[in-house]
């Protein structure tokens, strides 16, 4: 279990690493705003779905 814990921010952290590009530092990790970006997008569409 721990060494499941420890792995997250250290991947979190290499994600961030690359301060020089100008861009990157900027944007949201993409791992979980793109995940429930997708949930909600999802839903949204089947509830338009549903009703119509």
């Amino acid at each position: 279990m721990p060494s499941a814990m420890s792995r997250t921010p250290v991947a979190l952290q290499s994600r961030r690493v690359p301060a020089t590009d100008g861009g990157k530092d900027r944007r949201p990790p993409e791992g979980i705003y793109n995940m429930r970006f997708r949930y909600l997008w999802t839903i949204f569409i089947l509830d338009n779905r549903h009703y119509n």
